[in-house]
């Protein structure tokens, strides 16, 4: 099976990432440092800094998903399916996977009805069955993966009619023309919503029965309000609406479009371009927070600025309507551009230091622990309740109280157990090739909707194995794909010295990106095997020490000093 390892490698990044972002927020007693801010560690502030923004990438997920959505259309396409096959398999595919998406945030995820038990093991009476009946809506990256297959797929077969799919220009400058379309309708589609339904989506029916009407109560809310709460969902939710989000899946789409070519047609200047679109994404949004956080600060004070940093991954609290925090107009949008910008260049640059170096099969043999992550992706987001399960225990076994908040200290202790549970039921699972998992699930239940998706080969196979995972071809033995083989760069005119060089400056001056001097040393090392010293990797090797030194002495410093030992207060 070909396969971009890159894409395997990012998905399993993001639902790690996710994880660990989880687990801190969760396990961690954060109001605790909060309330001791000036006596704590500076790292603690950083932390506080880092971790939501990463927290909030969680477009990211959506762009690698779309990237792998487009790759799989166009190699359809190429095989010679129908357009009209296509489509009824994107709408197919993605209602189902809509429909998991509901049954997880209600029943059996974190947060669903399974997910409070484990929790609450020690009064599971204290656990109400009646977020089964309203969960379902919480609108979370699946649902806006959900509706982005179905979109998508409906565009794509649009765009694609009489072999224009391909048209690889015509369908880039389409995505990028649609992009700034949804960009630039998110606020007034926000308003319309709103004005439909008046107060959507902070406010409630009614304060003795309803959170929010994102999320109306089956049995208590009225069929109309039931029926119409995905639709205004997709279009306004509060996490990640499909206004502004769908431009997201777009950029995807565009990546996965240029991937989909024969590789002798793939650009090698196209990292350079994503990478800088993906850069002024980044700083245009950046310079935009800042301002909103100072703006805030100025109008409401430190700790509203310091809650609506916190929430940034709460994509619609970065909107007028927030009744929690008032932030000024368009702060979503810088929200938005710093966020995915940043998304846009993680995934580009992966793909230039692996499928644009001809090193995916090494790459894929030292990236397998992150890799597994991500190869059941969707199940592994619906299991977190086994770090609730570990949290639970271990809160009992260290504090003598169950699911009470930890320190630093304790927190990673919890995280380094959950990950080796999370390690052994994938290593153990895979060797039925995830029968039961929340991917074979959707499989199995696609098989028999889309008729397509049967062959001759899989007829003489029991019903259960037909969807099985094929994870000695898509994860062990994949037919890694290379854009450029490393027998193709050209050793002689330096290539792989300057690429360490440049990214070495850029890391060390940039200095918010100046840990990239750790991956960039080891370019520089690799450079230096290959190509002999030359004053382009000396120069990108001592940069590398330099930026790597100062990395050191700034995580010393912030963990040795706090606000009162500088002679300041934050609160």
């Amino acid at each position: 099976m070909r396969r971009y390892v890159s894409l395997d490698f990012l998905r399993g990044v993001a639902i790690f990432t996710m994880i660990f972002l989880h687990m801190v927020n969760d396990i961690l007693n954060i109001d605790a440092l909060i309330n001791n801010v000036n006596n704590v560690s500076l790292m603690n502030i950083v932390a506080v800094i880092i971790l939501p923004y990463l927290g909030g990438l969680a477009g990211f997920f959506l762009m690698i998903s779309a990237v792998g959505n487009m790759v799989s259309m166009q190699k359809r396409l190429q095989r010679g399916n129908s357009v009209k096959e296509l489509v009824v398999r994107q709408i197919v595919g993605g209602s189902i996977l809509l429909f998991f998406a509901m049954l997880t945030e209600s029943t059996i995820g974190q947060w669903g009805y399974f997910g409070q038990i484990i929790k609450h093991m020690n009064n599971p009476a204290s656990v109400n069955p009646e977020v089964m009946l309203y969960r379902w809506n919480h609108f979370e990256t699946i649902h806006t993966i959900a509706w982005c297959v179905i979109l998508n797929g409906i565009i794509q077969g649009i765009l694609s009619r009489n072999e224009r799919w391909r048209d690889t220009k015509h369908q880039i400058k389409a995505y990028i023309i649609l992009s700034v379309i949804v960009i630039a309708l998110t606020q007034p589609v926000w308003n319309l919503v709103f004005n439909l339904v008046p107060g959507y989506p902070f406010g409630s029916y009614d304060s003795n029965t309803f959170n929010q009407m994102a999320q109306p109560i089956v049995g208590k809310a009225s069929f109309g309000e039931v029926l119409r709460s995905p639709f205004l969902a997709a279009l306004a939710a509060p996490m990640e609406p499909l206004f502004p989000y769908l431009a997201v899946s777009f950029i995807g789409s565009i990546i996965g479009i240029i991937l989909s070519q024969p590789r002798k047609r793939i650009p090698h200047n196209f990292p350079k371009k994503a990478l800088s679109a993906g850069l002024i994404m980044f700083i245009i949004g950046s310079i935009g927070v800042v301002w909103v956080i100072f703006w805030v600060v100025d109008t409401r004070g430190l700790m509203k600025a310091i809650e609506l940093f916190r929430f940034i991954s709460f994509h619609r609290h970065w909107a007028p309507d927030m009744p929690r925090v008032t932030v000024p107009p368009l702060a979503w949008l810088w929200q938005f551009f710093s966020l995915n910008g940043f998304a846009l260049m993680l995934i580009v640059a992966i793909f230039r230091l692996v499928e644009f170096r001809g090193i995916s099969k090494t790459f894929a043999e030292k990236t397998k622990f992150i890799r597994r992550f991500g190869f059941i992706a969707f199940t592994n987001y619906a299991d977190q309740w086994i770090y609730s399960f570990t949290f639970f225990m271990l809160s009992l076994l260290f504090i003598g109280v169950p699911n009470t908040r930890l320190s630093w200290g304790l927190t990673f202790v919890t995280i380094g157990v959950t990950l080796l549970v999370y390690h052994v039921k994938m290593r153990l699972w895979e060797k039925i090739k995830y029968i039961g998992s929340l991917e074979w699930c959707i499989g199995t239940i696609a098989l028999n909707l889309i008729p397509t998706r049967r062959d001759s080969s899989s007829q003489s196979k029991k019903w259960w194995q037909k969807s099985q995972l094929d994870v000695d071809g898509a994860f062990y033995n994949a037919e890694w794909i290379d854009i450029i083989e490393e027998s193709e760069i050209n050793h002689e005119a330096l290539k792989e010295s300057k690429l360490a060089y440049k990214l070495s400056i850029i890391a060390l001056i940039s200095i918010i990106f100046m840990p990239v001097t750790l991956i960039t040393l080891g370019l520089a090392q690799n450079s230096i095997k290959k190509e002999g010293k030359n004053r382009y990797n000396k120069i990108a090797k001592m940069c590398s020490i330099i930026g790597i030194t100062i990395v050191i002495i700034f995580v010393i410093f912030c963990f040795a000093t706090t606000p009162t030992i500088l002679g300041f207060s934050l609160v």
